[in-house]
This record gives C-alpha cells, structure tokens and sequence, in this order.
C-alpha cells in the first residue's frame, strides 16, 4: 500500500510533460518528500495542480525522493496524465481509494513462536518474517519487545538484557538477526513484537527469544547390579553413549572383584546389546576402573592389583571383543598403568604412573590401533613420586596432564597441570603452563576437565587459609587464567560457560553438584540444582563426565551430563549413575 506522509507541497524542476516529475523545492510552510521521511522506491499518494488542472495517482521515488514515476488514477485529462508545465504544483495526499480499498498485509512466512539465542555474544540467530501486500505494494519491517508482565517496552534504545546488541532487519528478506548477549545473569526471555507496515496497516507477530545458559534435567537413572560393586566409580559419554564403570562387581560364583563396564544409549536409557554388560575373563581384576569414549571407541582399564598386569583395552561399539589390549609391565600396585586414560580423535593416552609418563597412541593408516602404533612418551618428574599421569584428559589437539603429588620447593604436594599438543607432542610452556599448586598438600590436579575453549584444573586444600578447595580455569586461546572458583568440591566438568563441580564428601558424604559461571565464578542454578545424593555415604557426584555441551561444538539442547555416586545406599550401596541432558 502507498506510503503517506504529513505536509509535503513541492514545486516541479523544469516541463515535466507526461513524463516523470523531477520535484524542486518546497512551497512556505510545508516539507518536502525527503524531509516528510519518504526514501528511494517507496509508492506515495499524490496529487498535482497546473492551472485549473488536476491529477491523483501513486508514484515511486527515486533519486533520493527527487523523481516520480507516476502511475494516474484520476485526472482532469481523462484520467490520463496531464502535460505539466514548469507551474505544477505536487503535494503528498490520501485518496478515498486508500480507505474504502486497503488490504493489509499478510504474512507468507510468519515468524516462530519460540527462538533460542546463542549464548557467545557474538552468534547471530535469525527470526525470518515474510510479508506481502495485497495490493503489491512494498512492505517496511520494523520491532519492538516487551518484558514478560509487559511493565518493560524495548526498542533500540532499551535493548532487552537478553540481546548483546540491537537487531538487524534485511528489509528485502524479512530475516532479523539476532545476537545473545554472554552474561548469564542476563539468562531469561523478552517477547519480540516483529512488524510489517504498507504504510496504513501493520501486522504483527510475537516470538518468545529465550537466553538459556544453563538447563539440565535428569533423564534418566541407572544403578549397580549388586551390593559394593562401585557402579558409577567412573563415567564417560560421547553424546550417544553413556557408561559406567563397576570395578568391584564379583565374578559369578566367586568373590573376585572382575569388574564391569556397563553402556546406555542415551536417548532412552536402553543397554547396549553387545555389553550387558562388558566383562572380562577370570583373574583380570577390577576392569572399569576407568573408561573414556570417543564418537567411535570405547576404552576400560583396571584397577592396579598385584596378581595380573594392568590393561587397557579398546573396543568399538558394534563388538564386545577389543581391538586392542594394551599391558603394563609388571604387576606391582605402584605401577599403575592404565589408572586414568583418554580418547581424543584417533589418539589413546593411557597413564604410566610408575615410571611418571604418560603413552600416546595414534591409529595407524588403517584407522586401527596395535602396539606398535605408539608415537610418543611424556615424562615428567621423578618416576612413581610425583604421580605424573594421575589425570589425563584430551580434547581436539590438546591434552591436559596432572601430576598432583609434584614436589617442587614449595613443598611436598603441591602438584602441577602441563598442556601438550597431540599433533606435534610439544608441551605448552607459554603463558600460565605449566600451572603449579599454591602450596604443600594442596595436591593441585586431583581433578582436571576440559573442552574446546576451557581447561579446569581442581585442589582439593590451601593451607593459606583461603579456603577449603578451589578450581582454576585457563583459556586455552590465551593460556591465562579466566577464573578461580572457590568451592567445596574435588571433581570437576566443563560446558563452554559453566563449571560443573562435584563434592562427594558434602554433608556426610550425601555428595552434591553444583554449576558456577565461569567468567563471575557465582553459582548458577536452575531450578532442581544443586543436585544431592539421597543419603550419607553415597558419594554422589564422585565422578563427572559430560559430552556435547557447547564447548565442544554441540547445541545445549543435545548436552549430556554424567553423574557417579559410587556408593548409592538406595540401591543397597551399589551405586548409581544421574544421566542429565
């Protein structure tokens, strides 16, 4: 529909004829096209005078509102165009036609009723709003909002606190783009009122933009087999698959502590068929004491013992038989082999605690693994002292590795965090790496998390007196410390923006998890957290693991959250796994 305007009365440049208007100035006292608001390609109403002639119709603009191409409705010629002199007079006006005829517009694609933003600051999410006129003419594209009790109306001079800057409509398309502001504390929604005017009517459409940092609910819940089998002792998930490791599960008609690995699907909780659960053969004892997954592999290694060789066995999804089962050299407890262990693409790091290393595996051309496939050692310290490979962690091209008993002047205990390329095997020694403890017996890298963004490395005591435990967040872009989180907790995970941390010693070792923001360290919980174990000595959020958060390059809608309790009392002390997406 035509755009109207107030009080535009302009002279005509020149002869204009039957052709088009080129405008001139305007008369005393009124505007011209230009100043009235009009611009390039809008379709006016006009009206023009020379002598005792007339003429209505609608024109399009152009030459920064100076030019009329003009379509005649009405005139005293016929109702063709008159052939105006240099005397015409133009002037913006409204026809009857625009009131008894005026079809407002309609959408062709109507905006959604929801939308999530990003949560980076810097991601635009687009809101797509398609109108057309009835009558064919071109429709503007405009917004506002409202806070949820409507006391609050935005625009872009008060942007809703969800949005990092103001929205940016292409008003060819229709799309409006949208970028979520990366302050958690802004978390909440505002309604967004998107708008197609013809110039006479305007249709509207409200869209809900949600600003979510933080939402997980339990999915679902898995608890041991029997009693003191440790089921949650360890965890790890891909996003599609979730396991747990039982490491003290007896083997049948014995008291041997075999072990087991137990896998889900995580869309609905379902065992995994080829492990129900994933066992080994007599005498090889404690298997799950730990595990790792990549999107194709699953790795579990054993607890130290002093019957058999620790082993670290690799397996894919499809078979209970491994591709491959790595031995430690001997079988003494100190060795230690296999005690923490990681899958990041086609690298396998296990833990080599007795000789203070850590063993780095790559698949071969064939996207397999054997034992010769072994392409680098680390080494760190003084071997079975400073526990060099007590946490290993892998993620992308980099890997994290603690040794929390490192002994450096400050004192025994102390413990140190070291950040090594996978590619070239180089350990970072830029920036804050390596990262040493604050003192004696603060045991610096009992716990370490890591994503594609963040590495999060625990102690679990200061005798400074500052606190109890503390967890320390470094940029993996810059090497400098984001943050450290003061709280009580040993075990630890990361999502892009929150640390996720777990006390399983809380409250008479009931256990508890909590979320903190990293960038401001303040707790950040959704209704239903902090989440609690049900009773002393469950130990509940002993063990983290988390998959396809954020950091990792996932949506959070498909993020995965394991929580261990390693001596569930509801399940008679078997333990339990909390699987939260």
């Amino acid at each position: 529909m035509v755009k109207l305007l107030d009080r535009v009365k302009m002279t005509v440049s020149g002869t204009p004829g039957t052709g088009n208007i080129t405008l001139n100035a305007a008369e005393a006292g009124f505007q011209t096209f230009a100043q009235a608001g009009a611009v390039d390609t809008d379709v006016v109403r006009y009206a023009v005078t020379d002598g005792t002639g007339f003429e209505i119709g609608t024109a399009v603009l152009s030459s920064s509102a100076t030019v009329m191409t003009r379509t005649v409705d009405q005139s005293s010629n016929s109702n063709n165009a008159l052939n105006l002199t240099s005397n015409a007079v133009v002037f913006a006006t409204l026809s009857a036609a625009d009131l008894s005829a005026n079809p407002a517009p309609r959408w062709t694609t109507e905006p959604v009723s929801t939308l999530s933003l990003a949560i980076d600051g810097s991601t635009a999410v687009t809101l797509t709003g398609v109108a057309v006129d009835e009558a064919g003419f071109p429709v503007r594209y405009s917004w506002d909002g409202y806070n949820g009790n409507g006391s609050t109306i935005y625009d872009a001079e008060n942007l809703p606190p969800q949005l990092a800057s103001a929205p940016v409509i292409n008003q060819t398309t229709g799309v409006t783009s949208l970028v979520g502001s990366s302050t958690s504390s802004n978390a909440g929604t505002y309604y967004h009122r998107s708008r197609a005017t013809d110039g006479i009517n305007t249709l509207w459409s409200t869209t809900a933009i949600n600003l979510v940092f933080f939402s997980f609910t339990t999915a679902f819940t898995k608890t041991g087999a029997s009693n003191g089998d440790q089921f949650g002792f360890c965890t790890a998930t891909n996003g599609t698959y979730a396991a747990a490791g039982a490491p003290k599960r007896p083997l049948s008609g014995t008291s041997s502590f075999n072990g087991a690995v137990y896998v889900y699907n995580v869309s609905d909780g379902s065992g995994l068929s080829n492990f129900s659960p994933l066992t080994t053969t007599a005498g090889d004892l404690y298997f799950g004491g730990a595990v790792a997954m990549s999107d194709t592999l699953l790795a579990v290694s054993s607890l130290p013992d002093t019957t058999t060789a620790n082993k670290v066995r690799l397996y894919t999804f499809t078979s209970n038989t491994p591709v491959l089962t790595l031995s430690s050299s001997s079988t003494s407890t100190t060795d230690k082999f296999g005690q923490s262990i990681a899958l990041s693409g086609n690298y396998l790091l296990i833990s080599d605690i007795g000789n203070s290393a850590v063993k780095v595996y790559a698949a071969n051309d064939f996207g397999s693994y054997s034992r010769g496939d072994l392409i680098r050692t680390w080494t760190q310290g003084t071997a079975g002292t400073d526990t060099f490979g007590n946490v290993v962690r892998a993620h992308g091209d980099v890997a994290i590795i603690t040794n929390r008993q490192y002994n450096p002047s400050s004192g025994a205990n102390t413990g140190r965090a070291h950040r090594y390329s996978l590619a070239s095997g180089n350990e970072v020694t830029s920036g804050v790496w390596p990262i040493t403890g604050n003192a004696a017996s603060s045991f610096f890298g009992i716990a370490a998390a890591l994503n594609g963004t963040y590495a999060a490395i625990n102690q679990i005591r200061i005798p400074d007196g500052t606190t109890s435990n503390n967890c320390t967040v470094v940029n993996l872009s810059t090497n400098a410390i984001t943050n450290t989180i003061y709280a009580a907790h040993r075990y630890t995970a990361l999502a892009s923006d929150h640390v996720i941390l777990g006390d399983g010693f809380d409250n008479t070792q009931t256990g508890k998890v909590t979320a903190y923001d990293i960038q401001t360290g303040a707790a950040y919980n959704p209704t239903g957290w902090p989440l609690t174990g049900t009773a002393a000595n469950d130990y509940f959020g002993s063990q983290l693991s988390l998959a396809n958060c954020r950091g990792d390059g996932f949506s959070q809608a498909d993020g995965v959250v394991l929580l261990g309790s390693e001596q569930y009392s509801g399940g008679a002390s078997s333990g339990r796994m909390l699987i939260v997406k």
